[in-house]
């Protein structure tokens, strides 16, 4: 309660520093009737929103990101910079209410006219069978599924036309190339992922659900919802027992985690090794520089999860 006390008066105190800015600069340049229209800008919360953002959004627009590529989500705390980001944005894209939880806050306090879209609400639920409402309350990771994302981008577009129409065709061509990339990507990991020795995702913690779910393999976590979660050694068993009727060789982790030592034990246990799967969040500057795409990385993952699951 004390966090979100915190994150209250943050977000009250960043707001009172971008009206004040705001008023300084009427009166500093007044206003000009004949001014160029400004540029369309839109506002990513961050790494994996933006990789899903802009394909589609391209030249017409430009892409604020609010959370830097070195910091989750759950670790973000509002900033005066980021208030005046917002305020700049005419639209403001993002996972979750569950995973940014501060978002709706932020958003109405320093931009009213902003629209909030947070992208879970595009993903296909019918094709996440009966526990759909479980998986999305529980794992909030549900852009590592490239079986779900055509839903995604059709959002991106649809949201994209209606803020800035003079650009719906660019938005709509832009989507259509994306989605053909997305097809062939889908294509990939289902034949890639259609024959494995094992067919049981060991991750460390639950951040594969919904890939296990498109591709028909069983999500088994080692730590529940967090990776900071302790785990009890009845649980531990349980996983251990599990892993080993289905042959998995393979702890699966978030590419930025450290490799915890109840996730090695495991490991350990059943002969296996630990991968790394990239989840977008946090990435090398190597991989910065080398202009990293979602669709590059998926492929990356794929490799990795056919080797783990010792695919042929």
């Amino acid at each position: 309660m004390e966090k979100v006390n915190a994150m209250g008066k943050n977000v009250l105190l960043i707001c009172l520093v971008v009206i004040a800015a705001g008023a300084l600069a009427a009166l500093a340049f007044g206003h000009d009737a004949n001014a160029s229209t400004p540029r369309s800008a839109v506002v990513v919360s961050f790494n994996p929103i933006y990789y899903l953002v802009r394909p589609v959004v391209g030249s017409g627009a430009d892409i604020l990101q609010l959370i830097g590529p070195g910091v989750e989500p759950h670790d973000y705390e509002p900033t005066p910079s980021d208030a005046q980001t917002l305020s700049q944005g005419s639209t403001f894209f993002y996972a979750s209410p569950t995973l940014e939880s501060w978002a709706t806050q932020l958003v109405q306090s320093a931009n009213r006219n902003m629209t909030l879209v947070p992208l879970i609400d595009a993903i296909n639920r019918s094709a996440l069978g009966p526990n759909a409402s479980t998986l999305i309350a529980t794992d909030p990771h549900f852009w590592l599924d490239p079986a779900l994302m055509p839903g995604v981008v059709r959002k991106i577009e649809t949201t994209m036309a209606a803020a800035d129409p003079a650009n719906a065709s660019t938005y709509a061509y832009n989507a259509n190339a994306f989605i053909t990339q997305l097809s062939q990507l889908d294509d990939a990991y289902r034949t890639g992922l259609g024959s494995c020795k094992s067919r049981t995702l060991l991750d460390s913690h639950a951040f594969l659900g919904y890939l296990a779910v498109s591709y028909n393999l069983t999500e088994i976590s080692i730590g529940g919802q967090s990776p900071d979660a302790e785990v009890s050694p009845q649980h531990l068993i349980s996983v251990v027992s599990e892993a080993t009727k289905d042959h998995a060789r393979a702890v699966f982790q978030e590419s930025a985690d450290p490799t915890a030592a109840v996730d090695q034990n495991v490991a350990a246990e059943i002969n296996g090794t630990i991968y790394k799967i990239y989840t977008l969040e946090i990435l090398s500057q190597q991989q910065i520089a080398g202009n990293a795409s979602y669709v590059t990385l998926m492929y990356d993952n794929l490799r990795t999860l056919k080797e783990g699951l010792n695919c042929t």
